[in-house]
């Protein structure tokens, strides 16, 4: 057949190796293009963990405006059967905010009066002292601020997740009487700011603190343990190489970003993964704020186009093939 026919068998030929190498040649343009995804999405993930722990410190110290003329009112300088009600009052114009409470508390750590956004009677029989929010809040001049470590509640009628505690000081003219304290749910400061800006279902927002304690995640069976004590408990293969570096990220304290192999809380399969870092700044506190997405979710936005543009080039090698036959068939019957 190739002495009958050379130039038909020389064109099938051809044709055959030009749509394999175009073939091969979109499977690598493809494959550059799924690094660029890639790459945009971690920016993305950066760019949105830089907003939420932006969006997190700005609405710690601008809640420090309401607390500031809060501290001056007569009813909390002289406390009195109006001071319940200026709390609620208070508390009520930050209902759409992760403000949680507000308390009044005096020098001894006695806690006098507080209002919570959840509608429970609070048992005011806790104190405050040991705390370093009150120990702290009670060496402030009359204008200061300060943010303590994350805690967990000790007043009933509140949740059991952590708070991040904010003290204003309370003077009697040049006298400290006691202090204002704001708390807000970490959870809710990550999903009012984050959770919009979500990649996919699967993103997971966390925050860590210093020591690297997960404070709050999609997943609550983990807050409260250590990142680095949990992995070092479930291990997986890489583990060894992965967690140091990881370690060594959040030490760092800046913004990262990683294109990293871990396991996924939901499945407990190692999976690659897209994690951003950024640091929120609190005074004394540093806390760390994570956004990570698996490579497969942010790709998901792709797959009809990589499934279409698959589809068009092999029916294109096949018509290609065809339209040869059928060209050089006519013209060797001619």
């Amino acid at each position: 057949m190739i002495k009958k026919y050379p130039l038909k068998f020389t064109a099938f030929i051809f044709f055959v190796i030009f749509c394999t190498l175009s073939f091969f040649v979109y499977l690598t343009l493809g494959s550059g293009s799924t690094s660029s995804l890639i790459e945009q999405m971690l920016h993305r993930e950066q760019v949105i963990a830089r907003s939420g722990a932006k969006s997190i410190r700005s609405l710690l110290l601008a809640s420090s405006n309401s607390l500031f003329i809060l501290a001056r009112n007569e009813k909390i300088i002289l406390p009195s059967s109006q001071t319940q009600i200026l709390l609620e009052q208070t508390v009520n114009n930050w209902l759409e905010t992760p403000l949680s409470q507000i308390s009044l508390i005096d020098t001894k750590g006695k806690v006098i009066a507080a209002a919570s956004n959840q509608d429970k009677i609070l048992n005011l029989n806790a104190v405050a002292t040991g705390r370093d929010y009150f120990e702290n809040g009670l060496k402030l001049p009359k204008n200061g601020l300060f943010v303590g470590k994350p805690i967990l509640p000790r007043l009933p009628g509140l949740q059991n997740k952590y708070l991040i505690p904010v003290s204003i000081p309370v003077y009697n003219q040049d006298r400290i009487t006691g202090i204002i304290m704001a708390t807000f749910y970490v959870s809710d400061l990550t999903s009012a700011y984050l959770d919009p800006l979500k990649i996919s279902d699967q993103t997971n927002i966390i925050l860590l603190d210093e020591a690297g304690n997960f404070l709050s995640s999609v997943h609550p069976e983990i807050i409260g343990q250590n990142i680095f004590e949990y992995f070092n408990n479930h291990p997986f293969l890489g583990d060894k190489i992965i967690m140091p570096m990881f370690k060594e990220k959040i030490k760092q304290g800046g913004e990262q970003k990683l294109d990293i192999a871990i396991p996924n809380l939901s499945t407990g399969k190692v999976t690659r993964t897209l994690t951003a870092f950024s640091p929120i700044n609190l005074g004394n506190n540093k806390l760390m704020l994570l956004v990570t997405t698996p490579v497969d979710d942010a790709l998901v936005f792709i797959s009809p186009y990589i499934i279409r543009n698959l589809l068009g080039i092999i029916i294109s090698f096949f018509i290609s093939i065809f339209i040869t036959l059928f060209l050089f068939n006519r013209y060797i019957k001619n």
